[in-house]
């Protein structure tokens, strides 16, 4: 029996006769009956058995390694029943059936029930709907299960869209998904990873005409964005037709209009919006000092990209800083990454290298054109170069080697 017990890849590799028959077998034991009581047994009941009883096999071992030796004898039963005995119409019946017993109590031995979970679901192959439902049962046992099980899954779930094109399956079950996914991370308080799975759940309602069934999701992306001190850039979110169903909102176009402002307004459009909504932004559970902040910087930006060389007393303006504090959020704008810039002192002008731009319209396409195409100038300016010294040193050369033969 510990062959069995300790089986590590799979019952061929283990040596095991009839592993239907020596996990039947086992099962017998471990539930206070007599082994020898099953002398003979289908793979398909010897499966059933051992999914009836998995909480016993998992109680039962005396440590971890043997529960995860009998479990992985299971799973490669299971395996060869999928692929010999089951017809295609009741595979995922039977994938449903095992992955709903092992992911039944997340709070025993988790970790190995979600190793065995994930190795359903590498043996599933092309059986992409079963695949699907395998990973959805994994989101979801990870998040009841807790923060670790959670952080493990974490890397499963990147290339997420390569994997929904993968298993084939309709726009409403990736929704379906993600939803499952931005919950798990909000439950366990991971604000990045819940602000970018919800976005992937919003990009689903791209071109679509239901967009506006969004808008709950949709405001709390926004909402999280503009609260974000390292997001900058909200062009992208305009772009969201989701986002875009929220303008004229009984309930959400004010916060449409605070997430233009951001977009592409100024500081002064902040304030202005601010001195008759600030309840309304402490609703949204944002602090208004912490978007004056971000204001300011997005204000400089908007200036920096109109002229190559700003003066101090302009940045005050557009800031609503004294002049004395220019210096000091020129700093603070170094370090956002959003303006590389020259401050001269003498001049009190700040002269502009690179600038993030708010919005990338038509004005930023040609700027980027224009610089591809110095770009390209300038590539064949130093091509042409590196040729013509080429050709003058095989000249060179050749007139060495005839010098040598006269």
């Amino acid at each position: 029996m510990s062959t069995f017990i300790h089986a590590a890849g799979s019952a061929d590799e283990a040596g095991i006769a009839d592993p239907a028959l020596e996990l039947a077998h086992h099962i017998k034991a471990l539930t206070g009956q007599d082994p020898a009581s099953v002398d003979k047994i289908s793979d398909e009941k010897s499966l059933e058995l051992a999914m009836d009883n998995i909480p016993r096999i998992i109680e039962g071992s005396s440590d971890t390694s043997e529960a995860e030796g009998v479990l992985n004898v299971v799973c490669w039963l299971f395996q060869r029943v999928l692929e010999n005995n089951t017809a295609p119409a009741n595979s995922v019946t039977l994938v449903d059936k095992f992955v709903g017993k092992l992911s039944a109590d997340p709070k025993m031995q988790p970790a190995l029930r979600l190793k065995m979970l994930s190795t359903v679901y590498n043996v599933l192959g092309g059986n992409g709907m079963a695949r699907y439902n395998t990973f959805l049962a994994m989101v979801k046992f990870a998040a009841a299960a807790g923060e670790q099980e959670l952080q493990s899954l974490t890397q499963e779930c990147e290339g997420l869209e390569d994997k929904v094109a993968e298993w084939g399956v309709p726009v409403a079950k990736t929704r379906e998904l993600c939803t499952a996914i931005f919950t798990a991370m909000d439950a366990h308080k991971n604000k990045e990873g819940s602000h970018l799975y919800r976005r992937k759940f919003l990009s689903t309602f791209q071109g679509t005409k239901d967009a506006a069934q969004a808008k709950k999701e949709a405001a709390q992306v926004v909402v999280d964005a503009i609260g974000d001190a390292t997001v900058f850039l909200f062009d992208d979110y305009m772009q969201l037709d989701a986002v875009q169903a929220l303008k004229g909102d009984a309930e959400f176009g004010k916060l449409h209009e605070l997430l233009l402002i951001f977009a592409s307004d100024s500081l002064a459009a902040y304030n202005k919006f601010a001195s008759g909504s600030g309840p309304y932004i402490q609703k949204l559970g944002l602090k208004s000092d912490d978007l004056v902040f971000k204001m300011r910087l997005l204000s400089l930006c908007t200036l920096a990209s109109s002229t190559r060389v700003m003066k101090y007393a302009d940045i005050a303006g557009c800031m609503e800083i004294p002049e004395a504090d220019v210096e000091k959020w020129m700093i603070k704008a170094f370090t956002t990454g959003l303006l590389e810039a020259k401050m001269d002192q003498s001049t009190q002008t700040v002269l502009v290298n690179k600038c993030q731009d708010r919005v990338f319209g038509t004005r930023e396409w040609e700027v980027l054109r224009d610089r591809l195409m110095s770009w390209r100038n300038n590539m064949k300016d130093i091509m042409g170069m590196i040729d013509q010294a080429r050709q003058r040193q095989q000249m060179q050369a050749e007139r060495m080697i005839q010098q040598e033969a006269q």
